[in-house]
């Protein structure tokens, strides 16, 4: 159609403006000669996102945006410029020459890389996931996503996803599979109760996957069920379901309050949106108080106060205590805020320190904003309710009690592999369902391939317990 309309035919004989196009990394590709100087990039990327290395250059009618020289974008937000951009100055390089964007079958989805639970929306042709963009969700992510949420589909399309399912490594039809599984589980059951039979989820499941599978716990005679392969995030993410959902705020909330405090948290590499909010938030007037042991980077000014690891839980102490210490300061400005959050991390301050910082909520009036490891870690404690975590799971398969075990999407060898391994040997029966390849799928008896989140529907429950269909 421009050929036809005469777009392609030039009658201007002068040399015309060229612009050398820069190498700004693996993710971005620029095309300068398309740029009509709206500055929508620069808004974006430096006053939004609170980058420092892009930026404009030049004068009248010579400006350029881009880097002073060749190199990847440093802000892990700077994908956002693909979809900022009304000319297609900067493109998704990751999806470049593959497809119309009209070409794509599109549906909106949730991020599965982190707790947040970001609106996206990716794009799939001929059987291969070719491109993720942002969707939008005012409570959570607004209109911009990650970079992690943007170009972290690969293993989605990895040449090696298991996509057949196994009888001891061998490939097998569906249908000998699935009886297979049922006939070794029933027989074990039969045998020694339903209650040798353990149940692992993963907090990377859909909420339907994890009510399934406690339904197969009850339909083998109450089988016990462990939702998350990893016992201190697993304990750090029921201690923070007890605590309820009246506390806690969303990203929207946290970006329009007062006074935050950030304890035992990295945003920038636990949940990266969070990090934007944060920067949301000091635009408008918050001041920012960060306690770590960590070298913590915002894209935003704030204060910083270094502790050992082992001292975040007494500093959260000494603000419930309302007694004269050095957290006496912070509290005041706590209780004078008109909007004050608390941001804690579970890696650090685990299940003492999240029951710590929700009895502080409430002490204070504070809002709470907890980032947990998986995109449905909530979801999944509410599941697991107060059944046994994965270091109780790992003992009952060692002293023999559990025969069998049914893992869903999670390897629990993944973490403390020489414990897990010994309790795995012990076993009579493996059954793994997943996505991808993993130790524990190469050891199972019986193996059956899972959809990445992307293929599939459900609800997952985001950090501050907001449901959300994908």
């Amino acid at each position: 159609m421009t050929i036809a309309g005469g777009h392609g035919i030039r009658r201007y004989r002068g040399t015309k403006r060229t612009w050398h196009n820069q190498d700004l990394g693996p993710f971005i590709e620029q095309e300068m000669n398309r740029c009509i100087q709206c500055y929508r990039c620069v808004r974006t990327y430096q006053d939004y996102f609170g980058g420092t290395d892009f930026g404009v250059m030049g004068s009248r009618n010579r400006l350029f945006f881009g880097r002073f020289k060749d190199g990847p974008l440093e802000s892990p937000f700077a994908g956002n410029l693909a979809d900022v951009c009304p000319t297609g100055v900067f493109t998704d390089k990751t999806y470049r020459f593959k497809s119309r964007i009209w070409d794509l079958q599109e549906a909106p989805s949730v991020c599965p890389h982190c707790s947040l639970g970001c609106r996206v929306i990716p794009g799939g042709r001929y059987r291969e996931l070719q491109r993720v963009r942002s969707g939008v969700n005012r409570q959570t992510n607004g209109f911009f996503i990650c970079d992690r949420g943007r170009f972290g589909y690969g293993h989605v399309n990895l040449k090696d996803r298991p996509r057949a399912p196994k009888l001891q490594g061998a490939t097998t039809s569906w249908s000998e599979a699935l009886a297979m599984a049922r006939s070794r589980l029933l027989d074990i059951a039969q045998k020694y109760g339903g209650d040798a039979i353990a149940l692992l989820g993963s907090p990377r499941s859909s909420l339907e996957t994890l009510a399934k599978l406690r339904e197969l716990g009850l339909s083998l005679g109450g089988s016990p069920l462990c939702t998350e392969a990893m016992p201190e995030r697993d304990r750090a993410a029921r201690a923070l379901s007890a605590i309820g959902t009246e506390r806690l705020v969303s990203q929207a909330q946290l970006a329009k309050s007062d006074r935050i405090l950030v304890i035992g948290c990295d945003p920038v590499n636990e949940a990266p949106m969070l990090a934007a909010a944060l920067r949301q938030a000091e635009r408008n007037g918050a001041r920012i108080t960060i306690i770590d042991p960590r070298p913590v980077w915002l894209p935003c000014s704030f204060e910083k106060i270094t502790v050992g690891p082992d001292e975040l839980c007494e500093k959260l102490n000494q603000l419930l205590a309302d007694e004269e210490s050095s957290m006496t300061a912070l509290r005041a400005d706590l209780v004078q805020a008109q909007k004050p959050v608390l941001v804690g991390g579970t890696d650090l301050l685990g299940e003492a320190g999240i029951r710590l910082i929700g009895l502080l909520t409430g002490e204070l009036d504070c809002g709470l904003f907890v980032p947990l490891a998986q995109v449905n870690s909530f979801g999944a404690a509410l599941i697991a309710g107060d059944g046994p975590d994965a270091d109780q799971l790992c003992q009952m398969m060692l002293s023999g009690q559990v025969r069998a075990l049914v893992c869903v999407e999670t390897d629990p060898l993944r973490d403390g592999p020489d414990k897990m391994a010994r309790a795995l040997g012990r076993l009579e029966c493996l059954v793994v369902l997943d996505g991808l390849p993993n130790q524990a799928a190469r050891q199972a008896d019986v193996f059956l391939p899972t959809t990445a989140p992307y293929e599939s529907a459900g609800v997952m429950v985001n950090c501050e317990g907001r449901m959300q269909a994908f």
